[in-house]
């Protein structure tokens, strides 16, 4: 009887998801990334710079590692530890004259898209919690926000993180039961309703098409 596996199918999707993401960020987010890598050696923030062209580095090399041998799972963790980790320093830091957590909304974003929704919760709240801990601090090194300030980033991007983990839960969720639909869907139409096997349709044509290359008895 004719069968399909839905999770494979659904993961072959995700996976090509993951990939596109990946090459997206390259592209798209090496170029971006480039230009304010530029700015910060201009502006002699050498801190930033160098941690801007780290970033670059690592997401051009798990770009061609992902390409040369289809390592879309390893390379989707590697990066989201990466935008896990610059999104923090973004927002930390202050970037430049505090605009790090606007940049750090998009990088978070990503992060969250790239992984799906089970462990992207898991990001999700080292992302948040590191972030309360280190702004609710008195470290030198974090840009000092006024306190209203503080409030609003942690709750704005709690707020839009678990919006969009959900949002794509509920898109996964959606689209595994559409394939399950469709698997029943085209069982119906290739087995008989009282015997379970397959049907004449499809035995004709498997005989039609697949006598040339497979030896077949009776």
């Amino acid at each position: 009887m004719y069968e399909i596996d839905v999770t494979k199918v659904t993961d072959k999707i995700e996976e090509e998801g993951k990939a596109l993401i990946i090459y997206a960020f390259t592209s798209v987010g090496g170029a971006v990334l480039t230009f304010f890598c530029t700015l910060a050696y201009l502006n002699q923030n050498l801190p930033l710079a160098i941690v801007l062209t780290t970033v670059i580095v690592f997401i051009l090399l798990a770009a061609i590692l992902t390409y040369s041998f289809n390592w879309v799972h390893e390379m989707t963790l590697v990066l989201a530890v990466i935008m896990l980790l610059l999104a923090n320093y973004l927002v930390i830091s202050g970037s430049v004259e505090g605009a790090g957590p606007y940049f750090s909304f998009l990088i978070a974003t990503l992060m969250v898209l790239s992984l799906g929704p089970y462990l992207a919760v898991v990001f999700i709240l080292l992302y948040l919690g590191s972030q309360t801990y280190f702004l609710t601090s008195d470290f030198a090194f974090v840009y000092p926000y006024p306190p209203s300030h503080v409030l609003r980033i942690i709750v704005g991007q709690t707020a839009l993180l678990f919006m969009i983990c959900t949002s794509e839960w509920v898109r996964r969720h959606s689209y595994y039961q559409m394939q399950l639909s469709s698997e029943s869907h085209f069982k119906i139409a290739v087995t008989d309703a009282l015997t379970g096997i397959t049907n004449l349709s499809v035995l004709s044509n498997t005989l039609k098409n697949g006598s040339r290359r497979t030896p077949l008895a009776l």
